[in-house]
């Protein structure tokens, strides 16, 4: 019995302790529940957390590498932080969520830093966190092999070799910012390549062979991404090409021009 009661006392001097802390100091209180040098394996990263002040949480910034990326969502339930806080009338709704968008991310360790903004125009750094994201791949695109190549047929032999492939779901073809289709994996590479490549395998290759037949006459922009199995996506490169105009059926479509331009004047001509 005198066990539960030095239990209940407790408590109640846990509480006003709380109580009296938050009325002097007004402070924050809040967390960035992230893993430290969390490895990078997607484009999307959840940051996920809490954040209490006395007067309210106006809102919560996100940043990476100290630059501003978007506000969370504040609001969310958590009544595991209402338990700690039971003086505060905002906890029970503290929590923040965003979906950070990772996609620009470049290889090497990272910063996420969460603001907590008050209602009262007060400010904090909540928390910060290192993540890491790994150097990609070796690869490259061997063809086309220049930038601004001028192409004259109706078809655009794409090929290129990626570094560990068996991590690899799929290589896919862009044209303009607009997904083509899936290149062939596990071309065999030429004997120079592999020479040149230290541990190189052979079947590290991809091909794709891109009808541009429908495709305008003009500058236009090959892309190639990589999804790996992960969920990443990794881009490869770009290539630039001209299409140059097709001079013989820009003639051949003029004589039919002017002979119908023709017949259609003898026609009238005989009306009258």
């Amino acid at each position: 019995m005198r066990c539960i009661k030095f239990l209940l006392v407790a408590i109640l001097m846990f509480l006003s302790i709380q109580s009296a802390v938050w009325a002097n100091n007004k402070s924050f209180q809040g967390n960035l529940e992230l893993e430290d040098q969390l490895k990078i394996t997607s484009n999307q990263l959840s940051v996920i957390g809490w954040a209490i002040h006395t007067k309210g949480i106006k809102q919560i910034r996100i940043y990476l590498d100290d630059k501003l990326r978007g506000e969370a969502d504040y609001g969310l339930k958590r009544e595991d932080v209402a338990k700690v806080y039971p003086a505060v009338n905002e906890a029970k709704n503290s929590g923040y969520r965003m979906e950070l968008d990772l996609s620009d991310l470049k290889p090497g360790t990272h910063t996420i830093s969460v603001e907590a903004v008050s209602t009262s125009d007060e400010s904090t750094i909540l928390a910060k966190k290192h993540i890491f994201k790994p150097e990609p791949p070796r690869s490259e695109i061997t063809s086309p092999k220049e930038d601004f190549s001028t192409v004259k047929g109706n078809d655009l032999h794409v090929n290129g070799w990626i570094d560990g492939k068996a991590a690899v779901k799929s290589i896919q073809v862009w044209l303009d910012d607009h997904f083509v289709e899936n290149a062939h994996m596990g071309t065999m590479l030429q004997d120079d390549q592999v020479k040149t490549i230290p541990n190189l395998p052979r079947d590290s290759g991809f091909e794709y062979n891109l009808d541009i037949t429908k495709v305008y006459k003009g500058t236009h922009t090959i892309k190639i991404i990589a999804e790996m199995k992960d969920g990443t996506t990794i881009e490869l490169g770009s290539k630039s090409f001209q299409k140059a105009f097709n001079y013989p059926m820009l003639i051949l479509l003029f004589v039919f021009v002017l002979i119908g331009t023709i017949y259609y004047r003898y026609r009238k001509g005989r009306k009258k």
